[in-house]
């Protein structure tokens, strides 16, 4: 399959306190799509939230993904996405869609878990 990727992650400094989510160096492109990747309540139901994306083909976007609490990652693997997100901290990944089709998102180690989601590009 043939791709043409735009791809840049920004790494973003988190505040201090419980819930910072340091922001304010994030240089968006295109759209903003913000990501939480969350144990709500500490339940061990890890999820994404939103869990399921779509984007048109073409569409330049910028993905913020927010960590709570511990380490996770946004993994595309027929995308070769892997971006890696330290408890309490905040990464950006300007990225371009540019083949159609529907692709798994994951959390490698949450996984089994249930931390899965769904990009479709139309």
């Amino acid at each position: 399959m043939a791709l043409t990727i735009g791809l840049g992650i920004v790494v973003l400094t988190a505040c201090g306190g419980a819930s910072g989510q340091g922001t304010e160096d994030i240089r968006i492109v295109g759209k903003r799509v913000d990501v939480n990747m969350e144990d709500p309540g500490k339940s061990g139901e890890y999820v994404f939230d939103p869990a399921e994306f779509t984007f048109e083909r073409g569409e330049q976007l910028t993905l913020v993904m927010t960590s709570e609490g511990e380490f996770h990652t946004f993994t595309v693997p027929d995308l070769d996405i892997d971006v890696h997100v330290d408890a309490w901290k905040s990464k950006a990944l300007t990225y371009t869609f540019d083949e159609p089709g529907t692709y798994e998102l994951v959390c490698i180690p949450h996984e089994t878990l249930g931390m899965t989601g769904v990009i479709t590009v139309r």
